[in-house]
């Protein structure tokens, strides 16, 4: 889901931008993923007993789709309030709730401790501000 929104709003900043912020987007993307899976090598955490018995056997910590949640919504609605494309009333809210709700998720299925989804959140805004930052940096350079 998150790689499908990221390319739907680099493809609608492309046009007005030009391919580094859209990049930026797809970036925001491809960072949480690096972020989260790279973390996992360093970070060894066992998941919660029900998933082990699942026979789930990856590392719990950050929550891979808290990370690329947050990551890829915040450079979106970055994205949008700086094209003013729509109202922060309106894309605020949407930037908070998809990824409060795919990390509540994770934990109230039981794949992950809380801890892993705050550490998503955590590492999903850090990702997602660098992907704004960079897509700053272009959108700068085309004005």
């Amino acid at each position: 889901m998150h790689v499908g929104a990221a390319m739907l709003a680099a493809i609608g900043v492309r046009g007005r931008r030009g391919a580094g912020p859209a990049l930026s987007l797809l970036g925001a993307s491809a960072g949480g993923v690096a972020l989260h899976q790279g973390w996992k090598l360093v970070q060894r955490r066992r998941r919660p007993p029900e998933v082990w018995l699942r026979g789930k056997r990856e590392q719990a910590f950050p929550s891979g789709h808290t990370t690329t949640a947050t990551a890829v919504s915040t450079a979106v609605a970055y994205a949008m309030l700086r094209e003013q494309l729509s109202s922060a009333g309106l894309v605020v809210p949407v930037a908070v709730t998809l990824p409060t709700l795919v990390g509540m998720s994770r934990v109230i299925l039981g794949e992950h401790w809380a801890s892993d989804v705050i550490g998503g959140w955590i590492a999903g805004i850090g990702v997602g501000s660098a992907s704004a930052a960079w897509y700053e940096r272009g959108a700068r350079s085309k004005t």
